[in-house]
């Protein structure tokens, strides 16, 4: 951890959780408090943001990080066969949502649940927390959370917004968004 806030980093190695086999959930859910290094590099992005940690969980599930670190790998054979240099671009970044916390901790995120956003449905993520708090907000109470998700991220393409707008946007663009 650098003190610089989770979104400037790198994650590190992956590491499988260490969960035990009699635990019928399938993951862990942790509360994470101050003295945590987590918890002080989220806390960062937070006050760069203007907002302040209230709690901060921590979920470890076996499914998904296997599903995670296959496909982690998938994507690493594929694209180093073509290009011996190839550098995973692997970023921290937030996510809000008003989805409650069993269906998060049991399926993680799903992109066949999300709606239509500015570029069509999918699982939208931010390196600004406070762009995550109206997605948050459209659940109630308990229902209201920014993620932080470990996200493989493709190459970035620049999105004009203008013409966009005006209806000049190549079909051969759109079609070539992958993130």
């Amino acid at each position: 951890m650098a003190g610089l806030g989770m979104t400037l980093q790198t994650p590190k190695v992956l590491i499988e959780p260490e969960l035990d086999p009699e635990n019928e959930n399938g993951h862990i859910l942790t509360e994470l408090d101050e003295t945590d290094e987590r918890f002080k590099e989220i806390d960062i992005d937070f006050k760069n943001a203007g907002m302040k940690v209230l709690k901060l969980e921590m979920l470890q599930n076996n499914h998904l990080w296997k599903r995670y670190a296959t496909e982690r790998n998938l994507i690493l054979e594929q694209r180093e066969k073509i290009d011996s240099g190839f550098k995973l671009n692997e970023r921290y970044l937030y996510h809000g949502t008003s989805a409650k916390k069993s269906y998060i901790c049991d399926e993680g995120l799903d992109s066949r649940m999300s709606k239509e956003g500015c570029f069509g449905k999918g699982i939208y993520f931010s390196d600004f927390p406070k762009k995550c708090i109206k997605y948050a907000k459209k659940g109630k109470g308990e229902d209201s959370h920014i993620l932080l998700v470990r996200v493989i991220l493709g190459e970035a393409k620049l999105v004009q917004q203008l013409l966009y707008e005006v209806g000049w946007f190549p079909d051969a663009i759109l079609r070539n968004l992958d993130s």
